[in-house]
């Protein structure tokens, strides 16, 4: 069995928390508040930067998971794309040109501790040496 470090777990737990935001967003918007925000302060208690992907996926104000036509208004404008929130009425432009920074997730975490020691063994022993 392999031990998991303390970071990985936490990483875990904040991709747990943001899918059941979205999942529960479709019946409860009061729950998924509630869970939208649990997820900011625990990725603030560890340090962790939540990824652009996950933080447009959500109100700023108001918490509230953005569902297109349910809870938001999504329009396009030139080389930008704007929420508003129907909750709070909060405008968010996202700009399409600027790279997304993306949330460390655990699988990317593993291939790299395993290319340290199961992958550079392996083309060490192809190349016969």
């Amino acid at each position: 069995m392999v031990k998991k470090n303390r970071s990985q777990r936490s990483i875990e737990h904040l991709e747990y928390i943001n899918e059941i935001a979205h999942v529960v967003s479709k019946f409860s918007t009061s729950l998924s508040r509630i869970y939208v925000a649990h997820l900011k302060r625990s990725a603030s208690k560890i340090l962790q930067n939540l990824g652009t992907e996950i933080k447009q996926s959500f109100c700023k104000r108001c918490n509230t998971v953005f569902v297109e036509g349910v809870n938001c208004d999504i329009t396009m404008k030139e080389q930008c794309r704007i929420y508003k929130c129907k909750t709070c009425g909060y405008i968010r432009k996202i700009n399409l040109n600027k790279p997304l920074k993306k949330f460390p997730t655990t699988l990317r975490k593993m291939s790299r501790t395993t290319k340290q020691g199961g992958k550079d063994a392996k083309e060490k022993e192809s190349k016969g040496g």
